[in-house]
């Protein structure tokens, strides 16, 4: 199986993920890139992206400032981009601090993609990184698998949702 091959499956699990939740109200889709998810986000509710700057191809942030943490958000949503973080609970504490709800999807077995790609979670990572700050996950799902040596099959990543 391909790199594209392995992407492409994952990306499905992903949008099914996100079909399921809720995202009633303003969502803040936090590293949005080029806002591949808006369209679930706005079937039920208004959409507002952000973006780093150093990130090429993305959308420009459609929120004032470069401080989306200044609003008050119902839900954020932050897909594939935790492992970029120097400090993953840093801004786990600031989605927290800013949101109801939280919409996360993280990688756990994946190849390095670039330089600034820092962390892989696992089930137990990802838990223990949460619940210190503060988040209580309500469904945690397996997006994507294949197989893997001796063990049945091995995780791609995880999509959580918390409250």
């Amino acid at each position: 199986m391909t790199g594209y091959e392995i992407r492409q499956m994952q990306r499905k699990t992903i949008v099914a993920f996100l079909w399921d939740q809720d995202f009633s109200g303003r969502t803040l889709d936090y590293g949005c890139g080029a806002a591949p998810y808006r369209d679930i986000v706005e079937a039920s509710g208004e959409w507002h992206g952000w973006n780093r700057a150093i990130y090429p191809g993305g959308l420009k942030a459609d929120i004032g400032g470069d401080d989306p943490f200044g609003e008050r958000w119902d839900v954020v949503l932050c897909t594939q981009a935790l492992q970029y973080f120097p400090d993953p609970r840093g801004i786990l504490a600031l989605f927290r601090g800013a949101a109801d709800r939280l919409v996360l999807t993280v990688a756990t077995n994946w190849p390095e993609v670039e330089p600034e790609d820092l962390y892989r979670f696992t089930r137990a990572g990802i838990t223990t990184v949460l619940e210190d700050v503060g988040w209580k996950i309500d469904e945690m799902r397996e997006l994507g698998a294949i197989p893997f040596g001796d063990m049945e099959r091995c995780a791609l990543g995880y999509g959580v949702a918390c409250s």
